[in-house]
């Protein structure tokens, strides 16, 4: 297992080790909002986890239907996150082959909101 590295918004890149138990990483909201996760294509799997809430997401995999991606998570200022990544062959999912990744992690922006009298 790696040791956990700070999540930053903008591109993440995470090298795996052969035989590693996942990559972690953990990050401090700075204010409330949604933020979104993009993982690559590829033979990975991750869960993301808001620490603070207690709200421990599914394991997702890279090859299942649907995969989400990207993750959306809702957030308020001071929750601390935790985003888990593991590679596997597709050949046999246990073993976990080294890989280098690029997560993308952005705060979603809001989209225009309208008030309609009816």
């Amino acid at each position: 297992m790696e040791n956990p590295a700070e999540l930053v918004i903008g591109e993440n890149t995470a090298t795996i080790a052969a035989g590693a138990q996942g990559y972690f990483y953990t990050w401090t909201a700075e204010k409330d909002g949604t933020l979104t996760i993009t993982m690559p294509t590829g033979n990975w799997t991750y869960t993301i986890n808001n620490m603070t809430s207690y709200a421990y997401g599914d394991t997702q995999w890279s090859d299942s239907d649907p995969v989400v991606n990207p993750a959306k998570v809702e957030v308020k200022a001071g929750d601390e996150l935790q985003i888990i990544v593991n590679t596997y062959d597709p050949a046999n999912p246990w073993a976990a082959p080294a890989g280098t990744l690029t997560i993308t992690a952005a705060f979603a922006e809001p989209i225009a909101k309208f008030d309609i009298d009816v």
